[in-house]
């Protein structure tokens, strides 16, 4: 049955908004006399009303003209349809077969309620319409009322029933003792005190509503009689199983008109031989199924519902094909598809081609309003989440052509009744003849679900995600968290999953380690940890607030654990004068490699062992002393490599995402250790400004911010804490939590123990600094440490693997694919089917080269291909014509410039390793102090000296061997303020006109460079960044001729259309994250990096841009 608030409002906005105007006065007047009501007979209930607002729960009129209860957080209503007439219906059961307490137990009772009834423990308020007939109706001297949610109490008020209940109870001698905000969790020492006060030998239960705590009570009294009555409180679990959930106001049925009986046998043997021949193992499972919690029931009409085997409670209504019929119809007027995410900015990652791609086409988007009408007649994927008896999806097939659809049905016993109620082989006849696919998921809680679905969409092409319509067939709490991290997953796949940067640069990156034999985690013929060494405990050091006051118990025990610190704690362990065994990084980008640089001490990394999965930067490998990867599930080049050593059966990380604490986690489990501790791991942040550890890079040395954290990344989030009841956090971090929670539930055998105030993590328990105790000794750690480094890790042959490679992915065929797969969008387009017929073909093109085997395009190009074939098929879906094709024409433009972009960088750099850079500036500051230092460098001025000075760069000539000149010079005849015994010299000019001068005529060396920056006056700021570039360009290949500064675009006014083509021409474009730079021939893959840290990038197509410096863009918002 589904309760969501649509289905109860008039369709019609206007009478709705009048039916509300119309109940506004007699609603505020209901509040206004039960408060005054409360303030006579519960004066302290009353105060508490009038101090409380609302905040996810409210009263709403329906289209029935009654008041219903609303959850605005899930949009689902308590009650439903015929509010009065069904509670009144739910109270007259009650009082023919009343539940009671007495001395022989606990039961229904087979008669209607005595007359002389002492008490009553009614279970929930709700809008307090059943407690009113209750008092009229029957003779109870005393209720207990319990309800745990004071918002339905507020609600309450607005029905007006409090006035009359009140005065009725008086006149009737009965008393009320109105529990709010308790459970039922003290029911019997309550009524223990009741007893002892005025015996009694029967209590009678009324429950209104459905929910863990009261289910659990009503359960729990099941093994009493009155005699146990006894001051003690009941334990309730704090979930419940999800096939044992019930909605809270359950659908009233006439019992009689149910029965096994009318269950039609022929129709399950058809449907039993239709899944034989379609899909064997579903008629096998299901032939002699028995029901485990849900028995199937039907009617005369042979309509099947579905009733709860312990409390008879049922699924649907009277008329479970008229309930989905309403449920059927209200989505094909509106049905449901969520829309792609196309806002990822790229964050640091803004430089890589994909994402500029992205950020163009998200441009043209915006503003552009999809079509809003009726479930189409041709449906390209649909994802039905829960099929109850399955006459929706039965529906769905009989009207509408549906290509590819998704069956999720968590329940078994659901799945077995819509065997006796639907026509499965017509359904499945129809996909057949249509030629349409059909995906069952039978069974899966939402553990595996987002998993399998996502392998289904792989197998197709995850752009088929931009149009599936998504439908629930019933609703439960309990798994609404697996159905929003499917949606969550679903958008998020195309937007922010593989794209070509990452898979390209993954790939090479792997490649290299496997070609400088760096060992891999291998399984096969390898010896086990073993219990003794499986016990030694493991630090997990994260750089969440709480390491700070760890830090004490982390170098305490330091030696006795093995220690592996994670990403940014790295810089806090230092400041620390901790040695950590391992460190541990995730991304594949160069991130990684600045907040390492960052710390200034290359000998301090290179006493660490590092550890992280198979796409990780190579640079970043090598600043530390030895290297350990295991391969990280989802990535093509894990992929690649199982295809390219099958027999090696590498094994894989199936939780290492998405933050390095779930890589590390994962890997010591994966390895056998099964004491595992968490420092650091918060997740989650008390103080919002107190983000990460105050020792690491975030802060400054005074411990103010580096930048504002809480402007850039929402942490409004708030989730349970492991150490008090609340705690903030962000997206990212609440979804490695649940991620961390699968990792855990997968290796239930190990103990991992949460020592932070950050969020709680199910399976992690928490544990108190001084009750931590480690039983090994050093020696056990010693071995343990030994046994990963000279036993768990395996290289791979590495002649062995160019050899594969090469003859598994010939160069030649992939440029010849990509010429080819441009040319497929190169044609004439007059429509929407031609849009469509194109992404059918980009697919059908990479799925047939990966069937080829000659290319590596598939690898490469499916990530990115998906996201352009969503935008396509997201086209088809907007109103105008004549828009969809204008905008059809600027996005596919914008797909052939990045094809060409990637055919040259791949032509020119098939081995390119990633790029990316974090706090820039600070590394190369740090590196080339190192540079200066280590090949006892001077850089000399006449002009600039100041600026040096200032930068704190040696000037010194003296007991130097190398020396750099920088000169700022306003004619050519600055050329001759070049010094003798200089090694290389840099020009820097402000005039657009002497620069081309001066490139155009001989410099006194043929390795000296210009800079050109358009800065006003020596004081500029600009000056300063153009000395400073100045630098990094005379410590970078001899080929750089003419260096830029990256500038904001209104700097550079109309130098790029007056002079930068005829500057540019003949050379080659190369980029860092601060400066542009044309040099004379391309760089040799050695000449990529130079002294400043930084890694240069081709760049296939200058503009303008190319020019400017780069802003991260981070989106505050979590996607949603």
């Amino acid at each position: 049955m589904l309760k969501a608030i649509k289905f109860y409002l008039l369709d019609d906005e206007e009478q709705q908004s009048s039916l509300e105007v119309e109940s506004a006065y007699a609603i505020k007047k209901n509040k206004e006399k039960s408060l005054i009501a409360f303030k006579r007979v519960m004066p302290v209930i009353c105060a508490q009303l009038m101090q409380s607002r609302s905040t996810s729960t409210s009263v709403f009129v329906n289209k029935d003209k009654e008041l219903d209860i609303v959850d605005f957080n899930s949009g689902k209503v308590l009650y439903g349809d015929k509010v009065t007439a069904n509670v009144h219906k739910h109270v007259d059961a009650f009082l023919r077969s009343p539940l009671v307490l007495d001395e022989n137990g606990f039961s229904r009772q087979a008669y209607p309620l005595d007359d002389n009834a002492d008490v009553l423990v009614l279970l929930g308020l709700g809008l307090g319409i059943h407690l009113l007939k209750l008092v009229k109706e029957a003779n109870f001297k005393r209720i207990v009322l319990y309800e745990p949610n004071f918002e339905y109490t507020h609600c309450s008020l607005y029905t007006g029933v409090w006035p009359e209940i009140f005065k009725v109870a008086a006149e009737k001698g009965t008393a009320i003792y109105f529990q709010s905000q308790r459970d039922g969790s003290s029911i019997l020492e309550d009524l223990s005190e009741l007893k002892q006060a005025s015996p009694f030998t029967t209590v009678y239960f009324y429950q209104h509503y459905h929910s863990v705590s009261f289910d659990s009570v009503i359960r729990s009294l099941s093994e009493l009689t009155i005699d146990n009555v006894q001051q003690r409180l009941f334990s309730f679990p704090s979930s419940q199983p999800f096939d044992d959930y019930l909605v809270p106001w359950s659908p009233i049925v006439t019992r009689s008109n149910w029965d096994k009986s009318n269950l039609s046998r022929d129709t399950f043997d058809k449907n039993i031989a239709a899944f034989a021949k379609y899909y064997p193992d579903v008629a096998h499972e299901f032939k002699d199924y028995a029901p485990l919690k849900w028995e199937p029931q039907a009617n005369q009409r042979g309509e099947v519902n579905l009733f709860h085997i312990e409390t008879c409670t049922p699924l649907h209504g009277d008329s479970p094909k008229h309930e989905s019929e309403l449920a059927y119809n209200a989505f094909v007027r509106q049905p449901n598809r969520d829309n792609l995410i196309l806002g990822y900015a790229g964050g640091k990652l803004i430089h890589h081609s994909h994402h500029k791609m992205v950020r163009r086409i998200q441009e043209y988007l915006t503003g552009m309003e999809e079509e809003e009408g009726e479930l189409p007649e041709t449906v390209k994927s649909m994802l039905l989440f829960g099929m109850g008896s399955g006459y929706q999806l039965e529906a769905l097939s009989k009207s509408r052509d549906i290509e590819k659809l998704f069956v999720c049905e968590p329940n078994r016993d659901y799945f077995f009744a819509s065997l006796y109620a639907i026509d499965w082989a017509a359904i499945l006849t129809k996909v057949e003849e249509k030629r349409h696919r059909i995906y069952l998921n039978i069974g899966d809680d939402g553990t595996n679900l987002v998993r399998d679905l996502l392998s289904q969409f792989h197998s197709i092409g995850t752009h088929i995600i931009a149009n599936t319509y998504l439908t629930l067939g019933y609703d439960n709490e309990v798994l609404l968290p697996a159905v929003d991290k499917l949606r969550e997953d679903l958008r998020l796949i195309v937007a922010m999953g593989e794209n070509f940067e990452h898979s390209r640069f993954g790939t090479a990156h792997t490649q290299w380690a496997v070609e400088n034999n760096i060992g891999f985690y291998r399984k096969d013929g390898v010896p086990a940890l073993g219990k003794k060494l499986g016990d030694v405990a493991v630090f997990v050091v994260g750089n969440g607030p709480s390491l700070d006051k760890l830090m004490p118990l982390l170098k305490g025990e330091r030696e006795n654990a093995i220690v592996i610190s994670c990403g940014t704690a790295l810089q806090a362990m230092y400041i620390n004068g901790i040695v950590p065994d391992f460190h541990a990084e995730v991304e594949s980008n160069r991130a990684s490699f600045d907040w390492a640089s960052r710390i200034g001490d290359k000998a301090y990394l290179k006493q660490i062992n590092f550890i992280s999965c198979n796409g990780v930067h190579p640079d970043t490998a090598e600043l530390y002393k030895n290297t350990y990867l295991a391969f990280k599930e989802g990535e093509s080049s894990t992929v690649l490599m199982r295809e390219l050593f099958p027999e090696l059966d590498l094994p894989y990380l199936h939780f290492s995402y998405p933050t390095v604490s779930n890589l590390v986690v994962n890997y010591v489990l994966e390895m056998g250790f099964k004491q595992v501790y968490l420092f650091g791991v918060d997740l989650g942040m008390v103080d919002v400004k107190h983000h990460h550890s105050k020792s690491s890079g975030y802060y400054k040395k005074d411990g103010k911010e580096l930048f504002n954290h809480e402007e850039q990344v929402d942490t409004s989030l708030v989730v349970p804490g492991n150490l008090r009841p609340y705690v903030n956090t962000k997206f990212e971090f609440n979804m490695s939590k649940s991620v961390i929670e699968k990792t855990l539930a997968a290796f239930s055998d190990a103990d991992v123990y949460n020592l932070n105030d950050g969020a709680k993590i199910a399976g992690s328990p928490p544990l108190e600094q001084d009750a931590l105790i480690i039983t090994n000794s050093v020696k056990d750690k010693q071995a343990a440490m030994n046994w990963i480094q000279t036993q768990a890790h395996v290289s791979i042959p590495a002649d062995e693997f160019q050899q594969r490679f090469a003859q598994r992915f010939n160069h030649e065929a992939l440029i010849e694919d990509i010429t080819n797969f441009k040319a497929l969008s190169e044609r004439e387009f007059s429509g929407r089917e031609d849009i469509d017929k194109l992404v059918f073909d980009q697919r059908q093109f990479l799925v047939e080269a990966y069937l080829r085997k000659c290319s590596i395009l598939f690898f490469y190009f499916n990530g990115t291909s998906n996201y352009i074939n969503s935008i396509f098929s997201k086209l088809t879906h907007f109103k105008n014509d004549k828009l969809v094709m204008e905008k059809f024409e600027a996005i596919r433009e914008c797909w052939h410039n990045f094809l060409d972009d990637a055919l040259t960088s791949i032509s020119m750099y098939p081995n390119a390793f990633d790029t990316v850079s974090s706090f820039t500036r600070e590394r190369q500051e740090i590196a080339l102090q190192e540079f200066i230092k280590r090949e006892s460098v001077a850089f000399v001025s006449e002009s600039v000296s100041d600026v040096l000075k200032e930068l704190e760069i040696n000037q010194n000539t003296e007991n130097t061997q190398c020396h750099y000149q920088i000169e700022l010079i306003s004619s050519v005849s600055g050329l001759e303020e070049r010094k003798s015994n200089i090694s290389r010299m840099a020009y820097i000019v402000n005039s657009p006109e002497l620069l081309l001068t001066l490139h155009e005529r001989p410099k006194p060396a043929e390795s000296d460079i210009l800079i050109y920056s358009p800065f006003e006056s020596v004081d500029d700021k600009t000056l300063e960044k153009a000395v400073f570039i100045a630098m990094l360009a005379l410590t970078s290949s001899d080929k750089l001729k003419i260096v830029f500064p990256k500038l904001e675009q209104k700097d550079w006014g109309s130098f790029f259309e007056s002079y930068f083509s005829t500057l540019s021409c003949g050379m080659t474009s190369f980029e860092t994250y601060n400066m542009f730079a044309l040099a004379s021939e391309p760089l040799a893959d050695k000449e990529m990096t130079n002294e400043g840290g930084d890694r240069f990038w081709l760049c296939p197509r200058p503009l303008e841009a190319s020019l400017c410096e780069t802003k991260l863009i981070f989106g505050k918002k979590a996607p949603s």
